[in-house]
């Protein structure tokens, strides 16, 4: 279900009315101590059509576009291990080349396929709770509680939803920087870029998806980028 769901679920309804918990910059209240007495608590492992064959609904926090998977993969990274992969430093995600270029393009492939790939994402469950509702559109937020059949507290939701974006901005506007030099690479937008490797790597994945190639259609890169331009020049 997620940290965030299940403490919504407990601070922003009648039936919860617990007190808010603390919003830890960075931290995405996953250090949120869940009660599970409204629900039963499957969490981070769930086997959602085993679920559903014993006659349960199966609710849970995720996203259905691309933008809100790289923010979870970020947040999630942050999370279980504490960084993300750098050149050089691979963290958890293996990148196994020997230059700059070919560590991006390992790293750039495995993000785009973890974004690409549903079974992951656990879009066959009841209930999904997109995260960029949080950030865009609070009332998705009380509708998702209400098809949950709870009384959400519409004024504690949008409190909530502003406390979730406000800790967690630094990584939406992460993901928002590489999507929008995308964006700008689409229109041949020359302009300077200052990215860390994991975000080069996210603005290469989002190039293939882009433009539906594979790594091997583009050039490699052989150092950071620091314009535009040496993204629009590896594209074929």
């Amino acid at each position: 279900m997620g940290h965030a769901a299940m403490a919504l679920i407990e601070t922003c309804t009648k039936e919860g009315n617990k007190v808010f918990p603390s919003f830890l910059d960075q931290q995405n209240l996953h250090h949120y101590v869940p009660q599970g007495v409204l629900y039963q608590l499957k969490h981070p492992e769930c086997d959602v059509s085993i679920e559903q064959a014993l006659g349960n609904k199966v609710a849970c926090s995720t996203s259905t576009t691309y933008f809100g998977r790289y923010l979870i993969l970020l947040m999630g990274l942050k999370k279980w291990v504490g960084d993300v992969p750098d050149y050089n430093d691979p963290v958890i995600y293996k990148q196994l080349g020997q230059t700059y270029g070919e560590q991006l393009e390992i790293l750039s492939v495995t993000l785009k396929d973890k974004i690409q790939a549903d079974s992951d994402w656990y879009v066959d469950c009841d209930y999904k709770l997109d995260i960029i509702d949080y950030w865009q559109n609070p009332a998705h937020v009380v509708a998702w509680l209400t098809n949950l059949r709870f009384n959400p507290v519409h004024r504690q939701v949008e409190e909530f939803c502003k406390l979730v974006s406000a800790s967690n901005q630094v990584y939406y506007d992460s993901v928002a920087k590489c999507q929008q030099i995308v964006n700008d690479i689409a229109l041949k937008k020359v302009r300077e870029i200052n990215l860390s490797f994991y975000e080069t790597a996210m603005c290469h994945s989002m190039l293939l998806t882009h433009y539906n190639v594979s790594h091997i259609d583009l050039k490699l890169l052989h150092a950071p980028p620091t314009s535009t331009s040496y993204l629009i020049e590896i594209l074929p």
